[in-house]
């Protein structure tokens, strides 16, 4: 995240030098995001609310110490202190990315990396994100190495809007001859307030996580909260508050319970979106106007020198740090600089957090600083800074040209409304995987001689009911109720036999007696043979049998790049084997036989031209995707000896 500026300077009595403090607030935030997007510290998302704080907290201080120097701010210098600090870095992190859609990336991936690009340039990716339905704790496919812009476009917006309104609170302050700080200080607290009320009303009426936690409009409160913190540190010079004599004790405390959400509350909380941010909010902003106000123990930590130094880089630190840990993700940690060896476990994090530094202080040193202090300004610094953005817009367009189209994930299927005459009915049963199976089945069940339905829902886990639970890349997902409505559908429909498939679900983590496993994991391969056991049992009561689908291997087209997806496929794969040698009347159906028939090479990715799994997970709607359904179909009849319906 950006080290929006270094504390004010403006001295005197008003004002405040110099906190070294703020700097290592900034880094102790930016490293609480690394290591959440490592896979570790289940609240380290929330360190996106201290930047925010901070933000709203060193703009407002740097408006207000203009107003009572000058008498007024001079809006275009503001803008352009901005430009030139944030857009350099940004404008090369672009280029970069049209480097690797150029001579890297798949022509699949190219189509969601313009988009991405264009809307990250134009400072709007939250609002892109949310209108495309791409979720920050679910990313369910390949995550975008842009998907982290989304809070750099809200600070932006605020660093357009923000200034402007605070002038406006100005002007009307002196005209009725009020306190500016005192206005902006009312102003900001109120708004703090209807914007966490308006993200807790948009919780309630059904608004998804994405849009309640990337909205501008709910997401405002944090950056308000440390504007009305500036506003009434202005007020009140240091120490002639009584509330200054307690700064020191209920900072502690403060950082704390700060850092203790760091570690403990996962973006699946419930709480999260009933309050629950703006809380953080308010810790993040009382340690702030602890350190500025007090000083002591707590500002001493914060203003070593490793913290201090992470906050100074914070801004490329944070724009790097995520697709540098994608592009290694995307090579399993087989990196051509280490002579193609690989790399995993302790070794691997190492690798991310040295590769992401060592770029951050280069763009730090060779890009941000000499341009940030130019003497770039006015109309000049206006068309470069234009004349920049048109270049690499024309850059990212020009590389992702050649883009095709990918199956979008399936949400849902529409269960056919003709009956098949005395063909065998088929229960299709798991994730957007089995829904990619059973799709063009419905379309023609006629053609496949069956009587299919679906009860399949994206994300489903089963492993993962009534857990926390959190995707490869780390991040908190929210799993759906698996197979709601299951019971009615076996005395409704009565199912002659029914499929169950996990596609991807391996890759993710649970919490198990408060330690994140993932397959392979003693606790979690347990907790899955466990959760498909009790499932099949539920369905032999009915007395149906059970047809259990593996896990295919991940194909090299696959765009989820996962270190070790393979291994962890096997391991969840074992335990469905365990799952049919334990209960009779359940069958294995090994997908492997087709996707992947030799062991020792790469799964098969195309028949006959067609791709078989067009973004390496799920099955495609071509003629490789219907012979895969088309043998599924045949594989669930063999198994529980029922014969296709012949076609008239």
């Amino acid at each position: 995240m950006q080290s929006a500026t270094q504390a004010p300077s403006t001295g005197g009595r008003w004002g405040f030098a110099h906190v070294p403090a703020l700097d290592g607030l900034r880094g102790a935030a930016v490293g609480a995001v690394l290591i959440y997007h490592l896979g570790h510290l289940d609240g380290g998302y929330l360190g996106v609310d201290l930047f925010f704080v901070l933000s709203g907290f060193l703009i407002t201080s740097l408006l207000l110490a203009e107003n009572a120097g000058n008498g007024r701010v001079a809006l275009g210098e503001f803008w352009s202190r901005r430009a030139r600090r944030l857009m350099p870095a940004l404008l090369v992190l672009l280029v970069g990315v049209a480097a690797y859609a150029q001579w890297v990336a798949r022509p699949v991936d190219l189509g969601a990396m313009r988009s991405d690009a264009l809307a990250t340039l134009a400072y709007v990716a939250n609002w892109h994100f949310i209108l495309q339905g791409t979720s920050y704790w679910d990313i369910s496919l390949a995550p975008s190495p842009l998907q982290h812009t989304w809070s750099l476009a809200i600070e932006e917006q605020f660093y357009v809007l923000w200034p402007l309104v605070v002038v406006g609170l100005f002007s009307w302050a002196r005209k009725r001859e009020r306190s500016a700080e005192l206005t902006v200080a009312r102003f900001a607290g109120w708004g703090a307030l209807i914007s966490a009320a308006w993200l807790v009303t948009l919780h309630l009426w059904g608004a998804s996580d994405t849009r309640v936690y990337q909205g501008t409009d709910t997401r405002a409160a944090a950056l308000l909260i440390g504007a009305a913190l500036a506003a009434w540190h202005r007020m009140r010079p240091v120490g002639e508050s009584k509330l200054d004599r307690y700064a020191k004790p209920i900072g502690w405390v403060a950082g704390v319970v700060l850092a203790a959400s760091w570690i403990w509350f996962s973006g699946t909380s419930p709480w999260l979106y009933r309050g629950g941010l703006a809380a953080v909010s308010l810790l993040a902003a009382i340690v702030v106007w602890a350190v500025v106000r007090g000083g002591g123990p707590a500002a001493s930590l914060l203003s070593i020198a490793p913290l201090r130094w992470l906050g100074l880089i914070s801004y490329g630190l944070y724009l790097w740090h995520w697709p540098i840990y994608q592009w290694i993700d995307a090579h399993n940690g087989r990196l051509p600089f280490l002579g193609d060896r690989v790399v995993s476990g302790v070794a691997l994090v190492l690798l991310k957090l040295a590769v992401s530094l060592a770029i951050s202080i280069l763009s730090y040193v060779v890009i941000e600083q000499p341009i940030r202090h130019s003497k770039l300004r006015g109309r000049p610094l206006l068309a470069t800074s234009l004349s920049s953005m048109a270049v690499v817009a024309v850059l990212i367009v020009v590389s992702t040209t050649g883009a095709v189209s990918v199956p979008g994930q399936i949400t849902s299927v529409n269960n056919p409304t003709v009956e098949v005459v005395g063909a065998p009915r088929v229960l299709y049963v798991g994730d957007s995987v089995s829904l990619s199976l059973v799709e063009p089945v419905v379309k023609d069940p006629k053609a496949f001689g069956i009587n299919p339905i679906n009860r399949g829902l994206p994300g489903c886990s089963i492993v993962a009911q009534g857990r926390e639970s959190r995707n490869f890349a780390g991040q908190a997902i929210s799993p759906p109720r698996c197979f709601p409505g299951l019971d009615d559908e076996l005395v409704n429909f009565k199912p002659d036999v029914v499929f169950l498939m996990q596609g991807s679900r391996p890759n993710d983590q649970v919490k198990i007696d408060g330690k994140w496993v993932g397959a392979c994991a003693p606790e979690w391969n347990e907790a899955f043979r466990t959760s498909v056991h009790d499932f099949v049992s539920r369905l032999q009561a009915a007395e149906v049998p059970v047809v259990i689908g593996t896990v295919a291997r991940t194909s090299v087209n696959n765009i989820i790049h996962i270190p070790d997806s393979d291994q962890r496929i096997a391991c969840a794969n074992a335990q469905l084997k365990s799952v049919v040698d334990e209960l009779p009347g359940t069958h294995l159906l090994d997908m492997d036989e087709f996707v992947c028939p030799d062991p020792s090479a790469p799964c098969r990715e195309e028949i006959d031209g067609d791709e078989i799994r067009p973004d390496g997970l799920h099955y495609g709607k071509g003629p490789a995707g219907l012979a895969v359904a088309d043998w599924v179909v045949g594989q669930v009849l063999e198994r529980a000896d029922l014969k296709r319906s012949v076609a008239d």
